[in-house]
């Protein structure tokens, strides 16, 4: 299955951490779109509007995982608990940024905490 991940205000963060997660999303096969603006959501599709030429795109989806602000925001505490993820403070996903204990689920940005694997380094003897 494709999945659209439409990065938009991502000039909030630092370029590098863009450029990474774009990346990472590329080769993981995720279609990236940038310059574009969220217009409307429904439960059936997302309408952004190409900052470029103006069209608005009307695109299908199964979940919308949006986030913004500083603090959790009810609809993210939700989807925790409905996940099992109830009283963080974040969305913990794997390495390549999909949900914990979700398929076909991923979550970048203020809302999500990237569990990143640990490194062990060993002393000469």
């Amino acid at each position: 299955m494709e999945f659209d991940k439409w990065l938009t205000g991502c000039c909030r963060f630092d370029e590098r951490i863009s450029s990474f997660a774009e990346q990472k999303f590329t080769r993981d096969g995720i279609d990236v779109q940038t310059g574009m603006r969220v217009m409307s959501v429904t439960d059936k599709d997302i309408t952004v509007k190409v900052k470029s030429s103006g069209e608005l795109v009307s695109i299908p989806h199964g979940l919308i995982l949006w986030s913004t602000g500083v603090g959790t925001r009810p609809v993210i505490s939700d989807f925790m608990e409905q996940v099992g993820q109830g009283g963080r403070r974040a969305v913990a996903t794997n390495e390549w940024l999909q949900v914990t204990g979700c398929e076909n689920v991923y979550a970048v940005g203020d809302c999500a905490s990237i569990a990143q694997r640990k490194i062990l380094v060993c002393e000469p003897h």
